[in-house]
């Protein structure tokens, strides 16, 4: 899975290089075709901060836009997510989707479990509060704790606000920046113990969302 994204990434990125986007000003600019337009898009830092992530949106009138984000996360609680959305153009001078925006999404991700492969930090983690002779055993009893179920479902969703650019001769590179408000937590109880519930709402359920992506229309 962590290929697949790899490869699309750098496919993204190799079309972007290669598309006229850095052509003269001073060439006339052509006009822009009514009707919907697709957006193909990825963060530039996902692959450092270990989240491979595209973004695929079309508008489906001047005011209106749909679309969804896949993301794959790395390290801590692995898995896939998406996050499909519906964004809102009130200016209604561009056609959508270019302009300023108000997005409404959901969330919704499968993810692996991690107390066993935690496990040094676990004990590191309660070393003050467990006797030394006992802390072994209290660890392992807490990882036992979590199941044989290697995999839990999580959800959420969110509220942004964001401007979004098409740019270039034929506005066809795009750069879209946003900052909002996200829940995403874990909604598998019977399968998650109180351990690897708080590691995930530590490493994933993080509340502010900001971003800046670049990608390409058509």
């Amino acid at each position: 899975m962590k290929n697949t994204f790899l490869c699309a990434v750098v496919a993204l990125m190799t079309m972007l290089i290669s598309s006229d986007i850095f052509a003269q000003r001073n060439y006339k600019k052509a006009p822009r075709a009514d009707g919907n337009q697709t957006i193909l898009s990825t963060r530039p830092l996902s692959l450092i901060v270990g989240q491979p992530n595209l973004k695929l949106e079309h508008g489906l009138s001047d005011n209106a836009s749909v679309g969804t984000h896949l993301s794959y996360f790395t390290g801590l609680n692995d898995g896939l997510k998406a996050d499909p959305f519906v964004r809102f153009f009130p200016g209604g001078n561009d056609l959508s989707p270019t302009g300023f925006y108000l997005q409404l999404k959901g969330s919704v991700g499968r993810h692996n479990k991690q107390l066993d492969i935690v496990r040094g930090d676990l004990v590191e983690q309660y070393a003050d509060e467990i006797a030394p002779e006992d802390i072994d055993q209290f660890v392992d009893e807490l990882i036992a704790g979590e199941g044989e179920t290697r995999n839990f479902t999580a959800a959420g969703g969110g509220l942004a606000a964001g401007y979004q650019w098409m740019l270039g001769k034929n506005e066809n590179f795009v750069i879209d920046l946003y900052g909002g408000w996200k829940r995403y937590k874990a909604i598998s109880y019977d399968h998650l113990g109180t351990g690897e519930k708080a590691l995930f709402n530590t490493t994933r359920n993080i509340p502010v969302e900001l971003g800046f992506q670049i990608g390409i229309s058509f």
